[in-house]
């Protein structure tokens, strides 16, 4: 979930190189629609990443939130431009399992998923 389009458009692009399958949305609500979607049609998500600033929508805290509300199992990336957000330094007690600050590359985004998947 990014809500700039160029940002959503590579890092899909890094995803799928990767051979991942990706659901990419713009905002918080849309991410729990596509979230609960997935749930009722047993097509589960193995991880979301949730860009925690978003213009005009929810933004990833109040996502995790709501995703943890319908799946408590459910992991999930904090996302940040912003080096100085105080949910970078807390994120585990807000709900999220890593974090990747932007901007990064293909390489630490494969990293971070593998740790996120070896947890």
């Amino acid at each position: 979930m990014d809500d700039e389009e160029i940002v959503r458009n590579s890092m899909q692009l890094m995803l799928e190189d990767g051979g991942h399958q990706v659901t990419s949305v713009k905002h918080g609500e849309e991410c729990l629609e596509e979230y609960a979607k997935g749930l009722k049609e047993k097509k589960y998500f193995d991880i979301i990443i949730l860009d925690l600033t978003i213009s005009g929508g929810k933004g990833g805290i109040w996502t995790i939130e709501q995703i943890l509300n319908l799946n408590p199992s459910a992991r999930a990336i904090a996302a940040s431009g912003y080096s100085d957000d105080n949910t970078l330094s807390n994120y585990k007690n807000i709900g999220f399992y890593a974090v990747l600050q932007k901007p990064f590359g293909i390489d630490t985004l494969n990293q971070c998923l593998k740790d996120v998947i070896d947890m």
